[in-house]
């Protein structure tokens, strides 16, 4: 779309929603988390590079695991059938959340509903956040053997430290690689 503003897509109605799991879920209400929705018309202004002439009116917000898009573990191509996937189903997030604002040491925010979980996305931190202080949260995130956790960010900050502690394989988001074998 020309003059398309790439962050603001998530609440922009002129942007067709897509995406490799949009199609399974048939009502527009299951992309939205009502948290995220209220939160959104007080944060929105925060994400990079945002349009004040677009209006804050999110559809979405949930992100699907962009690992399992592919066979290589690269995103991007195809969906990788739940055989595929050699690590246990239950370590390995279908969907979550991203925050649409930056946060210390994490300039990627919520801008598709693909969550590459190698350090370009992270998962949110506002459900549980103390107002003030929406990086100290948790976010929901369906797992592939369909069990729902709350999860932390592998990003968490304390006193703007990066804090790397809930990440996996020198940097991935907790919970994102499909595979046995650590990512090449």
């Amino acid at each position: 779309m020309s003059g398309y503003q790439r962050y603001c897509r998530w609440h922009d109605p002129r942007y067709k929603a897509d995406g490799p799991f949009w199609p399974y879920l048939k009502s527009d209400k299951v992309h939205l988390c009502p948290t995220f929705k209220v939160l959104a018309r007080t944060m929105a202004h925060l994400h990079p590079s945002h349009d004040p002439s677009i209006p804050i009116d999110p559809y979405y917000s949930y992100s699907m695991n962009a690992y399992l898009g592919s066979k290589s573990g690269a995103a991007g191509g195809g969906v990788l059938k739940q055989s595929e996937i050699t690590r246990s189903k239950s370590e390995v997030f279908f969907f979550s959340e991203e925050n649409m604002w930056t946060r210390p040491g994490c300039n990627n925010v919520l801008n598709d509903n693909a969550l590459c979980p190698d350090g370009r996305d992270w998962f949110g931190t506002f459900h549980g956040a103390k107002r003030g202080d929406w990086n100290g949260g948790t976010v929901n995130a369906v797992f592939v053997d369909a069990h729902v956790e709350k999860v932390r960010s592998g990003l968490r900050t304390v006193d703007n430290q990066a804090d790397i502690s809930d990440t996996e394989f020198n940097g991935f988001e907790k919970y994102g690689w499909p595979f046995k074998a650590p990512p090449p």
